[in-house]
């Protein structure tokens, strides 16, 4: 397995995606880096030191700025390349245009557009004196509706890194990746986020492997929480699949402590209402249900109160991060230790 590149983790906890990438390099699992992520490629990989990662590529419009992505990338030994075709323009996100909700409009995930010199020559000002140009400027660069297999030919013919395009869902298209001198297949829909009507994953991955032939390795992406997910994965011919949400869940909690654990990626368990010192089990709330869930382990004592969401908003806290979780959404509502763990802050 492979930790999928998510964007923007700077939401979720204050070490974005440095936590994520140290855990990894710890339990032996590659890392995907998103190319919209709030720390630079080159900061994730002094924190990974000699782990295996790649970096994932949203190719921009302009082919010079896609260069200097792809050469930073080299020179910081990312071992492939990842090309996500299935998002070359922002999904229908009710709950985000409710909310007025864009993280990139502050900065957040712009670490390795800010921090280049081909796109920093593309702005009239700095990004630290008018982010919201910048910010505007890299999204029109990021949504590249015009991304063609002339494009990915093109990304092909700048690299001798292996590589992979994300968001395969036909046969066709498999064949077509394959033809165009891709080293891998990456079944994905986006974990659902793109299109609401999209395929899933698991139902395209026999057919996609039957078309490829075994010309290349077939990875599969979106929908994978727990082991039962990752054999029948492999049983439908996948060469192995990218874990997304789970880390994501464990990052928002505990940081690099909560990634850093095998059980994120174990059997949950429902539970009841429970108000205990827990010493090994820390309890995660899933957004997407109305009850609470056991998600991994955590050398840990620390007091919490857990109760359904149904009864009300469910209160999670750790020793060094505090979140409360309504269903559907996550809000950081403090941070440090709470003076009394027993009690909602």
């Amino acid at each position: 397995m492979l930790l999928a590149p998510i964007g923007v983790n700077s939401i979720l906890h204050c070490d974005a995606e440095l936590a994520p990438a140290k855990a990894a390099a710890k339990l032996g699992i590659p890392y995907i880096l998103s190319n919209v992520a709030t720390m630079t490629i080159e900061q994730v990989a002094e924190a990974m030191g000699g782990a295996h990662r790649w970096f994932q590529l949203y190719p921009p419009r302009n082919r010079e700025l896609t260069i200097s992505f792809l050469r930073r990338a080299e020179a910081a030994h990312y071992a492939a390349i990842v090309v996500t075709i299935d998002s070359t323009l922002l999904g229908w996100r009710e709950r985000d245009l409710r909310n007025a909700y864009l993280p990139f409009l502050s900065g957040d995930g712009m670490g390795n557009y800010f921090s280049d010199p081909v796109f920093c020559s593309m702005l009239d000002e700095p990004p630290e004196k008018n982010v919201r140009a910048a910010v505007l400027k890299a999204l029109d660069e990021g949504n590249n509706t015009a991304f063609t297999w002339k494009e990915l030919a093109f990304v092909r013919e700048q690299t001798q890194l292996p590589l992979l395009i994300k968001g395969i869902t036909h046969p066709n298209d498999a064949v077509l990746a394959v033809e165009h001198g891709v080293d891998g297949l990456i079944v994905s829909n986006h974990g659902g986020r793109q299109l609401d009507g999209a395929v899933a994953t698991l139902d395209v991955l026999p057919s996609i492997c039957e078309a490829v032939k075994g010309d290349v390795p077939v990875l599969l992406d979106s929908g994978i929480r727990r082991g039962a997910d990752v054999i029948k994965a492999v049983a439908l011919g996948a060469t192995a699949v990218l874990i997304g949400r789970p880390y994501a869940y464990a990052l928002a909690v505990a940081g690099e402590m909560g990634v850093n654990r095998p059980q994120v990626f174990s059997r949950r368990r429902p539970i009841a209402r429970h108000k205990s010192y827990i010493t090994t089990r820390f309890l995660l709330t899933s957004p997407y249900s109305r009850t609470t869930t056991s998600a991994f382990s955590l050398e840990t004592k620390t007091p919490i109160t857990v109760r359904r969401a149904a009864d009300m908003s469910p209160i999670i806290h750790s020793q060094s991060y505090c979140r409360t979780t309504v269903v559907g959404r996550t809000v950081p509502f403090s941070t440090g230790n709470c003076s009394d763990m027993r009690k909602p802050c």
